[in-house]
């Protein structure tokens, strides 16, 4: 399954079509898929069943993982780093079954896709580091005095926090608080695991499976195609 949302290409649209345009306004716009839900509203409005639940199911959280791997797989293929994977940036399509009926929990009627890419660019053409969402940003992107550049392993190590926080329910570094500062200090030094919850350590733990592909790109830095086949072999 594609895992980028789909897109039917640049239409000019004006007021009478889309409301929030100036009286005038005739402006070019890409059209995209019409989705069901954000993954950030999902998670937040998703319950658990016990307190070492997952917060989205675990047959979701696996398709996500996957979709999310799929999704790195062919932008390594293309050459291409997307620089914005954050919780916000993934969509989900549900589809509904022949009778009409929705199952928000079913794995086989819901569908990830990854959206926004205004700042991904091809890695040989980047110049500078695009504006990132801090708390989804890979600690070495942090390091100014280097000027580093985004790269295939700063966008996996962004897709394994959307992927912490659809297991724990809780934003990267939330415990660390809000103070801009701090926090940058906090994401540079790279132990993201350390700043969870003492609930969420619990849910990680209960989850075994779960907690080793996310120290596997969190902690480890392992390569895509490492994780891709640690993931699969977990599912032979």
């Amino acid at each position: 399954f594609y895992p980028f949302i789909d897109c039917y290409g640049l239409y000019y649209l004006n007021r009478e079509q889309f409301p929030l345009f100036k009286k005038n306004d005739e402006l070019p716009c890409l059209l995209m898929k019409k989705m069901s839900f954000g993954l950030s509203a999902y998670i937040k409005n998703s319950e658990r069943g016990y307190e070492t639940d997952t917060k989205l199911s675990l047959a979701l959280w696996w398709k996500l993982c996957s979709t999310l791997l799929d999704a790195l797989t062919i932008l390594k293929t293309l050459n291409c780093v997307h620089c914005d994977i954050k919780t916000d940036n993934i969509m989900a399509l549900e589809v509904e079954d022949n009778d009409g009926s929705h199952h928000h929990d079913h794995k086989e009627n819901i569908f990830f896709k990854v959206i926004d890419f205004s700042s991904a660019c091809e890695l040989g053409s980047l110049v500078k580091c695009p504006d990132m969402t801090l708390q989804y940003t890979a600690p070495e992107l942090l390091d100014f005095t280097r000027k580093p550049l985004p790269t295939f392993q700063s966008d996996l190590f962004s897709a394994g926090l959307v992927l912490l926080e659809a297991a724990t329910g809780a934003q990267p570094y939330a415990s660390a608080g809000y103070d801009h500062f701090f926090l940058l200090t906090v994401i540079k030094e790279g132990r993201v695991l350390e700043w969870l919850s003492a609930e969420d350590t619990n849910v990680l733990k209960a989850h075994p499976d779960i907690d080793s592909v996310l120290r596997k790109i969190l902690v480890e830095r392992a390569p895509l195609e490492d994780v891709v086949a640690y993931v699969d072999r977990m599912h032979v």
